[in-house]
């Protein structure tokens, strides 16, 4: 008897790194509508197992379910909203509640409020396009050098979930959304880590050449991009927020 399996790579959301991987192996209605990029949830069993006498044993996951996080409607709980609500209250003017924001921004960084508001802008609306519109917003920081645009872009990596700090000086553009690597006689898309964050901080962002920069252009336009290499075919979500930064010539 045969069924459907497929195998997938899975990281931690939290961490985004290499090191944290994880492959499964799905079975029958687990393969259908496998989503690339997407928060899921998987219950499995890791097992031992040895395919022939002279071969070494190692583990195999098996995954028993898999739940797509981003499939489902979250929504506030009461005590969410009822601190909302005092906040609110107590700032009931939206000049002064921008400015008490403002004010709660990377304090250890002295001025550049403007750069503080626009940042607080993107990562609040760094989430999933709605199919009416697309809320992301993306931003660059031009300046010379020892203006503190580093800091402000790591600063704004820990105001969210799912986001990213990367340089441009040693990375390409394959490497950083997308590749699709040959093992054995298989094919697996590999994830940059842009590709599976929500809000991306992209240091020296002019060090990348024009076809590198290219790659960014789909995922920050459309939310999604295609990979198709060694005639393997993939429609890879990616509803980004970039945030670049580049010293000027």
């Amino acid at each position: 008897e045969w069924i459907s399996a497929i195998n997938i790579e899975v990281s931690d959301n939290n961490t985004l790194q290499d090191t944290d991987k994880v492959r499964y192996i799905l079975f029958e209605d687990a393969t259908r509508d496998v989503g690339v990029g997407e928060n899921a949830t998987l219950l499995g069993m890791i097992q031992m197992e040895t395919p022939t006498k002279s071969s070494p044993t190692f583990p195999i996951d098996y995954a028993l379910s898999i739940k797509y996080e981003s499939r489902e409607q979250e929504e506030l709980n009461s005590l969410d909203v009822a601190a909302i609500k005092r906040f609110r209250k107590k700032y009931s003017d939206d000049n002064e509640l921008m400015q008490k924001f403002v004010g709660m921004t990377a304090c250890h960084i002295i001025g550049h409020d403007n750069i503080k508001e626009g940042i607080l802008y993107m990562v609040t609306n760094a989430k999933p396009d709605k199919p009416e519109m697309r809320q992301r917003l993306h931003g660059i920081l031009i300046s010379p050098p020892a203006l503190a645009k580093t800091a402000l872009l790591r600063y704004a990596t820990t105001l969210t979930s799912k986001s990213t700090f990367e340089t441009c000086q040693t990375s390409t553009g394959l490497s950083l959304f997308a590749m699709v690597e040959k093992e054995g006689d298989m094919r697996m898309t590999r994830l940059g880590p842009i590709a599976r964050s929500l809000f991306a901080a992209t240091d020296e962002f002019n060090r990348t050449g024009n076809s590198d920069q290219e790659k960014y252009l789909g995922a920050m336009q459309e939310g999604f991009f295609t990979s198709n290499k060694f005639g393997k075919g993939a429609r890879i979500i990616c509803p980004v927020t970039i945030l670049a930064s580049i010293n000027p010539p």
